[in-house]
Protein backbone atom coordinates (compact mmCIF):
# COMPACT_ATOMS: atom_id res chain seq x y z
CA UNK A 1 0.00 0.00 0.00
CA UNK A 2 1.31 3.41 -0.96
CA UNK A 3 1.39 6.01 1.78
CA UNK A 4 1.17 9.65 0.78
CA UNK A 5 3.31 11.91 2.97
CA UNK A 6 2.24 15.56 2.60
CA UNK A 7 5.14 17.95 2.12
CA UNK A 8 3.06 20.94 3.15
CA UNK A 9 -0.47 21.73 4.21
CA UNK A 10 -1.39 25.41 4.68
CA UNK A 11 -3.35 26.20 7.83
CA UNK A 12 -6.64 27.70 6.68
CA UNK A 13 -9.09 28.25 9.51
CA UNK A 14 -12.13 30.40 10.19
CA UNK A 15 -10.10 33.60 10.58
CA UNK A 16 -8.55 33.19 7.13
CA UNK A 17 -11.91 32.37 5.57
CA UNK A 18 -13.50 35.48 7.12
CA UNK A 19 -10.65 37.64 5.85
CA UNK A 20 -10.98 36.30 2.29
CA UNK A 21 -14.74 36.76 2.41
CA UNK A 22 -14.43 40.35 3.60
CA UNK A 23 -12.26 41.14 0.56
CA UNK A 24 -14.77 39.61 -1.83
CA UNK A 25 -17.65 41.43 -0.16
CA UNK A 26 -15.79 44.75 -0.38
CA UNK A 27 -15.93 44.50 -4.22
CA UNK A 28 -12.34 45.83 -4.21
CA UNK A 29 -10.37 42.94 -5.69
CA UNK A 30 -7.27 44.78 -6.91
CA UNK A 31 -4.39 46.41 -5.08
CA UNK A 32 -5.68 48.69 -2.35
CA UNK A 33 -5.72 49.35 1.38
CA UNK A 34 -5.37 45.71 2.39
CA UNK A 35 -2.21 45.31 0.30
CA UNK A 36 -0.77 48.45 1.89
CA UNK A 37 -1.56 47.09 5.35
CA UNK A 38 0.10 43.78 4.47
CA UNK A 39 3.23 45.65 3.35
CA UNK A 40 3.33 47.68 6.58
CA UNK A 41 2.89 44.64 8.80
CA UNK A 42 5.49 42.63 6.90
CA UNK A 43 7.95 45.53 7.18
CA UNK A 44 7.27 45.74 10.93
CA UNK A 45 7.89 42.00 11.44
CA UNK A 46 11.29 41.95 9.72
CA UNK A 47 12.41 45.50 10.48
CA UNK A 48 12.41 46.73 6.89
CA UNK A 49 12.12 50.29 5.62
CA UNK A 50 10.17 49.37 2.48
CA UNK A 51 8.18 46.30 1.44
CA UNK A 52 6.62 46.24 -2.04
CA UNK A 53 4.11 43.44 -2.63
CA UNK A 54 4.14 41.78 -6.06
CA UNK A 55 2.60 38.72 -7.71
CA UNK A 56 5.33 36.23 -6.74
CA UNK A 57 9.00 35.93 -5.85
CA UNK A 58 10.05 35.36 -9.46
CA UNK A 59 8.51 38.72 -10.38
CA UNK A 60 10.25 40.25 -7.36
CA UNK A 61 13.65 39.04 -8.55
CA UNK A 62 13.06 40.15 -12.14
CA UNK A 63 11.75 43.59 -11.16
CA UNK A 64 14.62 44.20 -8.75
CA UNK A 65 17.29 43.23 -11.26
CA UNK A 66 15.68 45.48 -13.86
CA UNK A 67 15.31 48.38 -11.40
CA UNK A 68 19.01 48.09 -10.51
CA UNK A 69 19.95 48.36 -14.18
CA UNK A 70 21.12 44.79 -14.75
CA UNK A 71 20.94 44.22 -18.49
CA UNK A 72 22.05 42.22 -21.52
CA UNK A 73 25.78 41.52 -21.43
CA UNK A 74 25.92 41.52 -17.63
CA UNK A 75 26.58 38.47 -15.48
CA UNK A 76 24.80 37.56 -12.25
CA UNK A 77 26.27 34.97 -9.89
CA UNK A 78 23.73 32.52 -8.47
CA UNK A 79 24.18 29.34 -6.41
CA UNK A 80 23.96 25.96 -8.11
CA UNK A 81 21.48 24.86 -5.42
CA UNK A 82 18.35 26.94 -6.02
CA UNK A 83 14.93 26.91 -7.62
CA UNK A 84 14.66 27.61 -11.36
CA UNK A 85 13.16 31.06 -10.67
CA UNK A 86 16.53 32.49 -9.66
CA UNK A 87 18.34 31.99 -13.00
CA UNK A 88 15.08 32.59 -14.91
CA UNK A 89 14.85 36.09 -13.48
CA UNK A 90 18.43 36.76 -14.61
CA UNK A 91 17.65 35.51 -18.12
CA UNK A 92 14.49 37.61 -18.22
CA UNK A 93 16.51 40.85 -18.02
CA UNK A 94 18.89 39.58 -20.71
CA UNK A 95 21.81 38.86 -18.38
CA UNK A 96 23.75 35.61 -17.98
CA UNK A 97 23.43 33.49 -14.82
CA UNK A 98 26.82 32.26 -13.60
CA UNK A 99 26.52 29.31 -11.23
CA UNK A 100 28.78 29.02 -8.19
CA UNK A 101 29.35 26.16 -5.78
CA UNK A 102 27.46 25.70 -2.53
CA UNK A 103 28.95 24.64 0.78
CA UNK A 104 28.50 20.97 1.69
CA UNK A 105 27.55 21.69 5.30
CA UNK A 106 24.54 23.93 4.64
CA UNK A 107 23.93 24.05 0.83
CA UNK A 108 24.41 27.85 0.85
CA UNK A 109 26.52 29.68 -1.73
CA UNK A 110 30.25 29.49 -1.14
CA UNK A 111 31.71 33.03 -0.88
CA UNK A 112 35.16 31.78 -1.87
CA UNK A 113 33.80 30.35 -5.10
CA UNK A 114 31.82 33.55 -5.69
CA UNK A 115 35.13 35.46 -5.57
CA UNK A 116 36.62 33.13 -8.20
CA UNK A 117 33.73 33.71 -10.59
CA UNK A 118 33.69 37.52 -10.55
CA UNK A 119 34.58 39.15 -13.88
CA UNK A 120 34.35 42.67 -15.25
CA UNK A 121 30.85 41.70 -16.44
CA UNK A 122 29.54 40.80 -12.98
CA UNK A 123 26.70 43.15 -12.10
CA UNK A 124 25.05 41.34 -9.20
CA UNK A 125 25.09 38.35 -6.89
CA UNK A 126 21.89 36.64 -5.72
CA UNK A 127 22.33 35.06 -2.31
CA UNK A 128 19.77 32.28 -1.87
CA UNK A 129 18.87 31.53 1.75
CA UNK A 130 18.07 27.83 1.58
CA UNK A 131 15.84 25.86 3.96
CA UNK A 132 15.55 28.75 6.40
CA UNK A 133 19.33 29.14 6.67
CA UNK A 134 20.88 32.53 5.92
CA UNK A 135 23.95 32.93 3.74
CA UNK A 136 27.12 34.30 5.30
CA UNK A 137 26.51 37.85 4.12
CA UNK A 138 29.65 39.29 5.71
CA UNK A 139 31.84 36.76 3.91
CA UNK A 140 29.95 37.41 0.69
CA UNK A 141 30.56 41.15 0.92
CA UNK A 142 34.26 40.51 1.53
CA UNK A 143 34.33 38.22 -1.52
CA UNK A 144 33.29 41.15 -3.72
CA UNK A 145 36.50 42.95 -2.80
CA UNK A 146 34.95 46.41 -2.74
CA UNK A 147 33.68 46.18 -6.32
CA UNK A 148 30.37 47.87 -7.17
CA UNK A 149 28.31 44.71 -7.46
CA UNK A 150 24.70 44.57 -6.30
CA UNK A 151 23.74 41.94 -3.73
CA UNK A 152 20.19 40.56 -3.78
CA UNK A 153 18.71 38.09 -1.32
CA UNK A 154 16.43 35.36 -2.59
CA UNK A 155 14.73 34.83 0.76
CA UNK A 156 11.84 32.74 -0.57
CA UNK A 157 12.85 29.94 1.83
CA UNK A 158 13.60 32.13 4.81
CA UNK A 159 10.81 34.50 5.78
CA UNK A 160 11.24 35.12 9.51
CA UNK A 161 14.78 33.74 9.68
CA UNK A 162 17.16 35.96 11.59
CA UNK A 163 20.90 36.26 12.17
CA UNK A 164 23.01 38.72 14.15
CA UNK A 165 22.75 41.27 11.30
CA UNK A 166 18.97 41.14 11.08
CA UNK A 167 16.16 39.33 9.30
CA UNK A 168 16.46 37.58 5.96
CA UNK A 169 15.56 40.03 3.21
CA UNK A 170 17.01 43.06 4.99
CA UNK A 171 20.71 42.19 4.71
CA UNK A 172 21.58 43.42 1.20
CA UNK A 173 20.65 46.03 -1.41
CA UNK A 174 17.29 44.29 -1.77
CA UNK A 175 15.58 41.09 -0.72
CA UNK A 176 12.84 39.04 -2.36
CA UNK A 177 10.19 37.08 -0.45
CA UNK A 178 7.68 34.40 -1.42
CA UNK A 179 4.19 33.81 -0.04
CA UNK A 180 3.08 30.86 -2.15
CA UNK A 181 1.29 27.88 -0.55
CA UNK A 182 4.44 25.98 0.53
CA UNK A 183 6.07 28.89 2.37
CA UNK A 184 5.98 29.84 6.08
CA UNK A 185 3.08 32.20 5.46
CA UNK A 186 0.96 32.27 2.33
CA UNK A 187 -1.30 34.62 0.44
CA UNK A 188 -2.33 31.79 -1.89
CA UNK A 189 0.26 33.33 -4.19
CA UNK A 190 2.38 36.40 -3.84
CA UNK A 191 5.81 37.81 -3.24
CA UNK A 192 7.47 41.00 -2.06
CA UNK A 193 10.58 43.12 -2.48
CA UNK A 194 12.37 44.47 0.59
CA UNK A 195 14.76 47.41 0.50
CA UNK A 196 16.08 50.24 2.61
CA UNK A 197 16.74 52.43 -0.44
CA UNK A 198 14.04 55.11 -0.85
CA UNK A 199 14.79 55.77 -4.52
CA UNK A 200 14.82 52.06 -5.39
CA UNK A 201 11.54 51.53 -3.54
CA UNK A 202 9.89 54.39 -5.43
CA UNK A 203 11.13 52.99 -8.75
CA UNK A 204 9.80 49.53 -7.90
CA UNK A 205 6.38 50.87 -6.89
CA UNK A 206 6.10 52.61 -10.26
CA UNK A 207 7.18 49.46 -12.10
CA UNK A 208 4.62 47.40 -10.21
CA UNK A 209 1.83 49.74 -11.27
CA UNK A 210 2.78 50.23 -14.96
CA UNK A 211 4.51 53.53 -14.22
CA UNK A 212 1.68 55.10 -12.20
CA UNK A 213 2.70 56.63 -8.87
CA UNK A 214 -0.62 56.56 -7.00
CA UNK A 215 -2.54 53.45 -5.99
CA UNK A 216 -5.66 52.58 -7.96
CA UNK A 217 -7.83 53.02 -4.89
CA UNK A 218 -6.49 56.55 -4.28
CA UNK A 219 -7.17 57.51 -7.91
CA UNK A 220 -10.71 56.21 -7.64
CA UNK A 221 -11.36 58.18 -4.45
CA UNK A 222 -10.20 61.39 -6.08
CA UNK A 223 -12.62 61.00 -8.97
CA UNK A 224 -10.21 59.52 -11.48
CA UNK A 225 -11.45 56.40 -13.26
CA UNK A 226 -9.88 53.18 -11.96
Amino acid sequence: MKIRIPVYRPTIEEEELRAARSVLESRWLGMGALVEEFEKQTAAVIGARHVIAVSNCTAALWMTLQALGVKAGDEVIVPSMTYVSTPQAVLAVGAKPVFCEVREQDLLMDPEDVARRITFKTAAVIAVHYGGRICDMSALRRALGGKKIWILEDAAHAFGSRCTEGYAGTLADAGCLSFDPIKNITCGEGGAIVTGDDALAARLRRMRNVGVDTARQSRNQTGVAA
